[in-house]
């Protein structure tokens, strides 16, 4: 079975899953993070940005809602994430059919050079020239992320 296959079940067991009928904690109720301002209050609380981010992405799986995208992320990020966060926005709203925010239009969250973000993401050893194929790879990245020159694939952060 190809991996786009795999993916539209994915998505399609994501969209038709039941939404709790609790509204979502949020950080200030020991409940996840609700938007990306959540996530920006965990990472200066001391939590990494990989838990912060998961944290969120597992509470926009479970209640698949607009408020979820409604903030941006803020300037205390690097311009390679806010890119990167924007692509992922674009993406998971995009997917379960939630109207995507328009700060994703920003030229705030372009790049205007390629930024490999499976590089950082996957930590492993890439050959020294890695960095001439840049353009080659970004090719192969999803549209969310193509178009903001971030080389990275919507996939890696399904979870079902």
């Amino acid at each position: 079975m190809s991996h786009e296959r795999l993916d539209n079940i994915a998505w399609e067991t994501i969209r038709d899953r039941k939404r709790p009928d609790d509204p979502p904690r949020g950080i200030e109720h020991g409940g996840r993070a609700r938007d990306l301002g959540e996530v920006e209050a965990l990472i200066r609380d001391g939590v990494s940005f990989d838990d912060a981010f998961e944290s969120w992405l597992q509470e926009v799986y479970r209640y698949r809602q607009e408020s979820f995208f409604a903030v941006p992320p803020s300037l205390f990020f690097a311009a390679h994430e806010r890119a990167w966060m924007a692509g992922v926005v674009e993406g998971m709203s995009r997917k379960p059919g939630i109207r995507t925010p328009s700060w994703v239009e920003s030229s705030d969250f372009f790049l205007t050079a390629v930024y490999d973000w499976q590089r950082d993401d996957l930590g492993v050893f890439f050959p020294p020239d890695w960095a001439t194929t840049l353009d080659k790879r970004l090719e192969g990245s999803d549209p969310e992320f193509r178009r903001r020159k971030v080389i990275a694939k919507l996939r890696n952060l399904i979870r079902v």
